[in-house]
């Protein structure tokens, strides 16, 4: 009787939160649109109002898919030129804005394994903020 009492009470503090989880086109677009939001000029250029969320490591890199660290917004003729420069000019600029110990941790993070469930649940979670 005892131990059916207590796990009645164990159940009935646990409780269930069932979440619609955001297909990862949806939380693409939410991302982008937070990043345009917060960087509402151009990062490279400061002139051009920023139309695109540019993404430093690849966004198949699903642990820095939705970093606001790995990404800045950036107009379209920048953001085609720094496409190309992620080893240069790009990566110059991320040092100076993050730090040289801050880019290195973001560049660890790229290199592990997220599985993308669990990267849209953090997208999420920094959104609904």
């Amino acid at each position: 009787e005892n131990v059916m009492r207590n796990m009645i009470k164990k159940e009935e503090q646990i409780k269930i939160y069932k979440i619609k989880i955001w297909k990862c086109t949806y939380a693409d677009n939410k991302f982008s649109q937070h990043i345009r939001k917060r960087d509402s000029i151009c990062r490279r250029c400061k002139r051009a109002q920023s139309t695109d969320c540019s993404h430093y490591w690849l966004r198949k890199h699903s642990k820095t898919r939705f970093d606001p660290q790995n990404c800045v917004g950036l107009c379209r003729p920048c953001h085609d030129i720094w496409e190309h420069q992620k080893n240069n000019e790009y990566k110059d600029f991320m040092i100076e804005w993050l730090g040289k110990e801050e880019y290195d941790l973001l560049e660890i993070r790229a290199r592990s394994f997220q599985k993308r469930v669990d990267a849209i649940l953090g997208c999420m979670a920094l959104l609904s903020v």
